[in-house]
Protein backbone atom coordinates (compact mmCIF):
# COMPACT_ATOMS: atom_id res chain seq x y z
CA UNK A 1 0.00 0.00 0.00
CA UNK A 2 1.76 3.52 -1.13
CA UNK A 3 1.88 5.89 1.71
CA UNK A 4 -0.74 8.64 1.47
CA UNK A 5 1.87 11.17 2.89
CA UNK A 6 5.05 12.64 1.38
CA UNK A 7 6.36 14.66 4.91
CA UNK A 8 5.83 15.88 8.04
CA UNK A 9 7.17 18.86 9.65
CA UNK A 10 6.80 18.96 13.85
CA UNK A 11 8.48 22.67 15.23
CA UNK A 12 7.85 24.43 18.44
CA UNK A 13 6.81 28.11 17.54
CA UNK A 14 6.23 29.34 21.11
CA UNK A 15 6.78 28.60 24.44
CA UNK A 16 3.59 26.33 24.62
CA UNK A 17 2.80 25.56 20.81
CA UNK A 18 3.97 23.48 18.41
CA UNK A 19 3.47 22.92 14.81
CA UNK A 20 2.91 20.21 12.93
CA UNK A 21 2.35 20.24 9.05
CA UNK A 22 1.44 17.38 6.96
CA UNK A 23 2.25 17.48 2.99
CA UNK A 24 0.06 15.07 1.64
CA UNK A 25 1.01 12.84 -1.47
CA UNK A 26 -2.04 13.04 -3.86
CA UNK A 27 -1.65 16.97 -5.86
CA UNK A 28 -4.91 17.73 -5.37
CA UNK A 29 -4.50 17.55 -1.65
CA UNK A 30 -3.68 20.81 0.50
CA UNK A 31 -0.94 20.67 3.02
CA UNK A 32 -2.38 20.61 6.89
CA UNK A 33 -1.13 22.32 9.83
CA UNK A 34 -2.03 21.71 13.59
CA UNK A 35 -1.02 24.32 16.06
CA UNK A 36 -1.27 22.28 19.18
CA UNK A 37 -1.21 23.50 22.92
CA UNK A 38 0.87 21.88 25.19
CA UNK A 39 0.00 22.31 28.87
CA UNK A 40 3.67 22.20 30.16
CA UNK A 41 6.14 24.16 27.88
CA UNK A 42 9.80 23.45 28.07
CA UNK A 43 11.57 24.03 31.05
CA UNK A 44 14.36 25.75 31.74
CA UNK A 45 16.08 26.73 35.08
CA UNK A 46 15.80 30.25 35.95
CA UNK A 47 19.09 32.22 35.32
CA UNK A 48 20.53 34.58 37.96
CA UNK A 49 19.64 37.59 35.20
CA UNK A 50 16.45 36.32 35.52
CA UNK A 51 16.52 36.59 39.00
CA UNK A 52 17.82 39.59 39.44
CA UNK A 53 15.42 41.49 36.95
CA UNK A 54 12.76 40.15 38.91
CA UNK A 55 13.96 41.31 42.53
CA UNK A 56 14.21 44.75 40.53
CA UNK A 57 11.15 45.14 38.10
CA UNK A 58 8.80 42.78 39.95
CA UNK A 59 7.78 44.79 43.40
CA UNK A 60 6.50 47.53 41.56
CA UNK A 61 6.79 46.75 37.21
CA UNK A 62 4.35 46.67 34.80
CA UNK A 63 2.74 43.66 34.03
CA UNK A 64 3.20 43.70 30.33
CA UNK A 65 6.62 44.73 30.55
CA UNK A 66 8.02 41.89 32.77
CA UNK A 67 6.16 39.20 30.61
CA UNK A 68 7.53 40.80 27.67
CA UNK A 69 10.93 41.06 28.62
CA UNK A 70 10.67 37.43 29.93
CA UNK A 71 8.40 36.03 26.60
CA UNK A 72 9.44 32.53 27.53
CA UNK A 73 7.91 32.47 31.33
CA UNK A 74 4.13 32.95 32.52
CA UNK A 75 3.18 34.98 35.03
CA UNK A 76 2.56 32.03 36.96
CA UNK A 77 6.00 31.30 36.91
CA UNK A 78 6.95 34.52 37.31
CA UNK A 79 5.26 35.03 40.65
CA UNK A 80 6.29 31.69 41.90
CA UNK A 81 9.89 31.73 40.98
CA UNK A 82 9.45 35.96 42.74
CA UNK A 83 8.05 34.23 46.28
CA UNK A 84 10.90 31.94 46.16
CA UNK A 85 12.93 34.51 46.01
CA UNK A 86 11.30 36.59 48.71
CA UNK A 87 10.05 39.76 46.14
CA UNK A 88 6.78 40.90 47.30
CA UNK A 89 4.80 42.47 44.31
CA UNK A 90 3.12 45.43 45.13
CA UNK A 91 -1.11 44.89 44.47
CA UNK A 92 -2.23 47.02 41.72
CA UNK A 93 -5.12 45.81 38.92
CA UNK A 94 -3.57 45.82 35.68
CA UNK A 95 -6.06 44.91 32.74
CA UNK A 96 -3.40 43.04 31.01
CA UNK A 97 -5.03 40.56 27.83
CA UNK A 98 -2.92 37.35 28.96
CA UNK A 99 -3.89 34.57 31.63
CA UNK A 100 -1.72 33.20 34.52
CA UNK A 101 -0.54 30.24 32.32
CA UNK A 102 0.19 31.60 28.96
CA UNK A 103 3.81 33.10 28.10
CA UNK A 104 4.13 36.62 26.12
CA UNK A 105 5.60 34.74 23.58
CA UNK A 106 2.23 32.17 23.20
CA UNK A 107 0.10 35.48 23.22
CA UNK A 108 2.16 36.99 20.32
CA UNK A 109 1.39 33.81 18.60
CA UNK A 110 -2.64 34.04 19.08
CA UNK A 111 -2.62 37.97 18.13
CA UNK A 112 -0.85 37.35 14.72
CA UNK A 113 -3.26 34.53 13.72
CA UNK A 114 -6.21 37.10 15.47
CA UNK A 115 -6.99 34.17 17.85
CA UNK A 116 -7.98 34.38 21.62
CA UNK A 117 -5.09 33.69 23.72
CA UNK A 118 -7.35 32.00 26.85
CA UNK A 119 -8.20 29.12 23.79
CA UNK A 120 -6.79 25.89 24.32
CA UNK A 121 -8.29 24.31 21.28
CA UNK A 122 -5.78 22.32 18.54
CA UNK A 123 -5.94 25.14 16.08
CA UNK A 124 -6.82 23.24 12.27
CA UNK A 125 -5.27 24.89 9.43
CA UNK A 126 -5.47 24.17 6.03
CA UNK A 127 -3.73 25.79 2.63
CA UNK A 128 -5.77 27.04 -0.03
CA UNK A 129 -4.41 25.67 -3.29
CA UNK A 130 -2.93 22.26 -4.01
CA UNK A 131 0.65 23.38 -3.69
CA UNK A 132 2.38 24.18 -0.11
CA UNK A 133 2.88 27.71 -0.80
CA UNK A 134 3.99 30.07 2.77
CA UNK A 135 2.74 33.17 1.45
CA UNK A 136 -0.47 32.03 0.58
CA UNK A 137 -3.88 32.65 2.68
CA UNK A 138 -4.50 30.67 5.37
CA UNK A 139 -8.60 28.98 6.16
CA UNK A 140 -8.29 28.74 10.06
CA UNK A 141 -11.13 26.97 11.87
CA UNK A 142 -10.81 24.87 15.38
CA UNK A 143 -11.29 20.83 15.30
CA UNK A 144 -14.76 19.35 14.90
CA UNK A 145 -15.64 23.03 13.71
CA UNK A 146 -14.17 22.50 9.97
CA UNK A 147 -17.03 22.55 7.37
CA UNK A 148 -13.86 21.69 4.60
CA UNK A 149 -11.98 18.77 6.81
Amino acid sequence: MPLLVEKTVLSVVSTHLVKFVIYWKHPAWPSETLYIRRKFGTFHPWTEEENEFLREFYPNGDKAMILSSMPHRTWSGIRGQSNHLGVQRVYRREPVGIDENTSWADYQFYQALQLDPTSRETIYIVDEGTNFDPSSPLLFCRRDACDHA
